[in-house]
C-alpha cells in the first residue's frame, strides 16, 4: 500500500534504514523519498511500541518529520529526544493508503 499510494514516490520503491554499530543496532521499517525529503515510517502491530531506532535516525540524519502507523487514533506531536526535536505523525493502519495527503 505504501509503495503504490502516490505517484510522487520516486520509482515507486521502498527502502529501510539500518545502522549496524557495535552494541547499538537500529532499524527503521521504511524510508520513502518525496522530492528531496526523506520520510521515515515505522509500523507497529499494536497500540504501543518504542521508537528508539526512529529517534536515532531522526537525529543522525537531521530529519524533521516521521510517520508511525499503529492501531491508535490519528495524532501529531513534537518529539524531543536527546536534544533533538522532530514532528511525529501517527495514523491508524487503515489510513496507510492516504498518508501522502497529510504531508
Amino acid at each position: 500500500m505504501l509503495r503504490n499510494s502516490d505517484s510522487k514516490i520516486r520509482d515507486p520503491q521502498l527502502y529501510y534504514w539500518l545502522r549496524d554499530k557495535k552494541g547499538s543496532d537500529a532499524e527503521v521499517d521504511f524510508v520513502v523519498q518525496l522530492s528531496s525529503k526523506l520520510i521515515p515510517i515505522e509500523v507497529k502491530a499494536g497500540k504501543s511500541g518504542l521508537l528508539k531506532s526512529l529517534h536515532v535516525m531522526m537525529k543522525e540524519k537531521n530529519l524533521k518529520t516521521a510517520f508511525r502507523f499503529d492501531t491508535n487514533l490519528p495524532s501529531q506531536m513534537k518529539i524531543k529526544h536527546l536534544n533533538y526535536e522532530y514532528e511525529l505523525i501517527s495514523l491508524p493502519l487503515y489510513m496507510i493508503e492516504r498518508w501522502y495527503e497529510i504531508i
